[in-house]
């Protein structure tokens, strides 16, 4: 599974408009992990507790029947003003292979506070930015809006699950083709993604995640929040020849997806 330890990401910082030379800062932005056992009650203001995504739970133990907690990863940032982002690096010690996996897919926590916006702001303030490749000058970049909560339903809310990753990995990959083309996602408003350098989905060992402030008027105030990421993984295994290379990429991948061979 993907760890979300915080000592597996490091914080690389602040970044000013699409720069990638961000500025650590600990006082305005820190990952950190929350967990069903330690955050279940008040967590920030204005939120009533860590709650994990509708359907995900800990991994029951068969011998123990005593089911582990479940977790996500956090961003939180403080006065992140409209153009600026927030950027965390995974750390990968040795490359991975995902080709023979159809889908990459997460789960995605917009913060409390986007919900108090009109309903057509609410994507239009902040945006996820996931870079997944070989090297900081070869990776595959993608962009989705961020919406209040889950976005699942779990709050009594229409179930619009708009937060929810889920990208073809020959998509993504074909896109390396056309290297700085922006392809749009035709079922995700304001979702697209584009090839920078030469990436390839056989060889993958950078990830970052960022969070950034999109709102369009650099007059707006800076905003203070959080966001969480849960249940990165990829999916659906390409059946064809070749068992013996999906086990050994499952084995390689273990340390960075949940791996959901359907």
């Amino acid at each position: 599974t993907m760890d979300y330890v915080q000592n597996e990401w490091n914080e690389l910082g602040i970044a000013r408009n699409d720069s990638t030379n961000a500025q650590q800062d600990d006082d305005l932005f820190n990952i950190l992990v929350y967990n069903t056992e330690e955050n279940s009650t008040n967590i920030t203001p204005g939120t009533i507790g860590y709650k994990p995504p509708k359907g995900v739970s800990g991994v029951e133990d068969p011998v123990t029947n005593i089911r582990s907690k479940e977790q996500s990863l956090v961003f939180r940032f403080e006065d992140l003003p409209p153009g600026q982002s927030v950027i965390g690096k995974k750390n990968i010690y040795e490359s991975f292979n995902i080709s023979n996996y159809k889908r990459l897919k997460m789960f995605i926590h917009g913060d409390h506070k986007l919900d108090i916006l009109d309903e057509h702001l609410q994507g239009r303030k902040l945006e996820f930015i996931m870079k997944i490749g070989k090297d900081d000058k070869n990776y595959y970049e993608y962009h989705q809006p961020i919406y209040p909560f889950w976005d699942d339903g779990s709050r009594g809310e229409a179930a619009l699950n708009r937060n929810n990753l889920d990208l073809s990995i020959a998509e993504l990959s074909a896109s390396s083709l056309e290297p700085g083309t922006i392809f749009r996602l035709d079922d995700k408003e304001g979702a697209w993604f584009r090839a920078i350098g030469r990436p390839s989905i056989r060889q993958v060992r950078y990830l970052t995640f960022a969070v950034k402030n999109v709102d369009p008027d650099p007059r707006s105030q800076p905003f203070t929040g959080e966001v969480w990421f849960n249940e990165f993984r990829v999916s659906d295994v390409d059946k064809t020849p070749g068992s013996a290379m999906r086990v050994k990429t499952v084995l390689k991948a273990a340390d960075i997806f949940s791996v959901i061979a359907t």
